[in-house]
């Protein structure tokens, strides 16, 4: 969270945000093309990363 809102008051908060939601979007994306297990957990790792470094933004826009 913390690494999160830095790179936000470094890049800009607005880029941030855009940039995290179109890689949640496309995390979700890979879920929903998941053939396996195990790719179906590495998608959802990648979109709690992303969720977790992107959802400080939210509140600051």
């Amino acid at each position: 969270m913390v690494m999160g809102a830095r790179l936000g008051d470094r890049l800009g908060r607005k880029k941030m945000f855009i940039v995290g939601k179109i890689i949640f979007i496309l995390g979700s994306a890979l879920c929903g093309f998941a053939s396996s297990a195990i790719f179906l957990i590495f998608s959802r790792i990648i979109q709690g990363i992303i969720w977790g470094l992107g959802w400080r933004s939210v509140f600051l826009i």
